[in-house]
């Protein structure tokens, strides 16, 4: 063992089980400014070959978990310094900053058991552990022994059972049961993604040992839950970005592929946000796109609350934003510029919308039927908005702001119970009731409510029916206030889709099944 002199105490420790190849050189990359220092226990053929890299210098033949707990045991009291430990394979490729970062995330956040992302390009056994580079982190029940991070209390509790199994498999099920699968104290940083470099199994720990064994013997004997190894994560906190664009999922994962790709290539740097409102729990799943954890199955009558529960969630987890815009499945994008769009557009609103009415024009509405009926849900609903009025959005398309988000989630969150307001919500069967309750929750709270320019009425760009057609989108493109057409479905969305990304007027001919 060699314990080299430090120049100062520092708060993390990393422990690694190292061979000759192994790529803990660049976790040193800025060695000046690590946080961190570094436990090595080297099982290579030559003595002393990383003594000078390291803090902590062990070196051990046997299998990585086992030989860690015996690592612990020697540091001894030393352990206790550290507030967060990581136990990283030897083929993880990051650099000191990002190492850095990772520990000072889990600590700001509390975490008690958790990992950096893998990035896409890296060898992986679990898809939950890939990257989602529109999240800063995802909670979670799952953290493989690829790339662990240990709290001071977690480690105390999980560290006897490193030599339970000679190959790891079946811990990470194991140490999440221990810890008592603690709420939003377990997740995956994405904000600070490694590089896996070598394939599943490739290293020489494994030799003589059979981890599907091991596994299979760990899950009886502990009685594991083995669904863990596919399980998704349960919630997460997104990255900063001004405009967030919410899509209504719930039909023809292809078709939604399609108009995620529409939206990140008109809006580059916009996050996305799906709301499944399916029966199926894994639409949309492999996607790789945020799913707000509210998501449920909603019809039409009721999809008002796909707003709502967006917004609560933003709030719930301090998004940081400027602009959500509610898409719905059949829409589409149809050149770039949204963002400035709005900032030059709602200079003077907090929301805005298309074909704005007050409930007492109903002969302006396109259904005379629909202003009808959302007097008749009115009487509910007035007490809550306390106004006289309400007012009425088409559905596709409208934004707020965060600012007014924040007034309206604080405002219902303390005017009702959230119980009752999912009561009223499923009891709501009229149709166009989405129409009103997010302007009119606006509206309640002092919101300057405003409407897109020309958006007065259907026209080439916006309309309820019939498909725009390539035409029509042509000159949508043209006209400076229009960014974006609906309805357009299903094939005829690919298509269209397909056609704006060649941008070229000349394969109109070739587009039929737009006309």
């Amino acid at each position: 063992m060699s314990l080299l002199r430090r120049k100062k105490k520092m708060r993390f420790l990393i422990i690694a089980r190292v061979g000759d190849d192994s790529l803990h050189h660049e976790w040193l990359s800025s060695i000046e400014h690590k946080n961190f220092d570094l436990c090595i226990s080297y099982f290579g053929d030559t003595p002393g070959r990383f003594k000078e890299d390291s803090d902590f210098y062990f070196e051990s033949k046997g299998p990585k978990w086992p030989i860690i707990k015996e690592v612990l045991s020697k540091l001894g009291e030393k352990i206790n310094q550290y507030e967060a430990v990581w136990i990283p394979d030897d083929d993880i490729s990051t650099n000191t900053p990002n190492i850095n970062r990772m520990f000072e995330r889990f600590i700001e956040q509390g975490f008690e058991l958790a990992q950096p992302a893998l990035t896409t390009e890296s060898h992986h056994s679990h898809f939950i552990t890939i990257e989602q580079p529109d999240y800063l982190w995802r909670y979670c029940n799952f953290v493989e022994i690829m790339v662990p991070i240990f709290s001071k209390s977690a480690l105390g509790i999980c560290w006897d059972t490193f030599d339970y199994c000679q190959s790891g498999w079946g811990l990470d099920l194991l140490w999440p049961k221990l810890l008592g699968f603690p709420h939003k104290k377990m997740a995956i940083i994405d904000e600070t993604p490694v590089f896996h470099t070598r394939p599943i199994g490739a290293g020489t720990l494994y030799n003589g040992i059979s981890p599907h064994h091991e596994l299979n013997q760990m899950i009886i004997k502990y009685n594991l839950d083995s669904s863990l190894i596919h399980s998704r994560h349960y919630d997460g906190v997104l990255r900063k970005r001004r405009m967030f664009v919410l899509i209504l999922a719930h039909m023809d994962e292809h078709v939604l592929d399609v108009q995620i790709q529409n939206v990140r290539h008109f809006n580059p740097d916009a996050g996305i946000i799906l709301y499944r409102s399916g029966t199926n729990e894994d639409f949309a799943k492999n996607l790789r796109v945020p799913i707000c954890p509210y998501s449920r199955t909603v019809h039409y009558a009721n999809s008002a609350r796909v707003l709502w529960d967006v917004m609560r969630w933003f709030e719930e987890t301090n998004v940081d934003y400027e602009y959500l815009i509610s898409f719905d499945h059949d829409m589409l994008f149809v050149k770039p510029g949204f963002e400035n769009f709005l900032d030059n557009c709602m200079k003077e609103y907090d929301c805005m919308g298309w074909q704005k009415l007050t409930g007492t024009e109903i002969e302006k509405y396109p259904d005379p039927r629909v202003g009808q009926s959302l007097w008749e849900e009115w009487h509910k609903w007035r007490p809550i908005f306390k106004v006289d009025n309400f007012l009425r959005y088409f559905n596709p398309g409208q934004v707020y702001r965060k600012g007014i988000i924040s007034k309206m989630v604080s405002y219902l969150k303390t005017t009702i119970d959230q119980k009752e307001l999912d009561r009223l919500f499923n009891e709501t069967q009229i149709l166009g009731f989405e129409e009103m309750f997010s302007v009119t929750l606006a509206l309640a709270n002092g919101g300057r409510c405003g409407e897109y320019p020309d958006g007065q009425f259907y026209n080439n760009a916006v309309r309820w029916g019939e498909n725009i057609t390539l035409d029509e989108a042509i000159s949508v493109i043209k006209h400076p206030s229009y960014f974006w057409i609906h309805p357009i479905k299903g094939n005829s969305l690919v298509e269209m889709h397909q056609w704006l990304l060649s941008n070229s007027e000349g394969e109109k001919n070739s587009m039929t099944i737009l006309t």
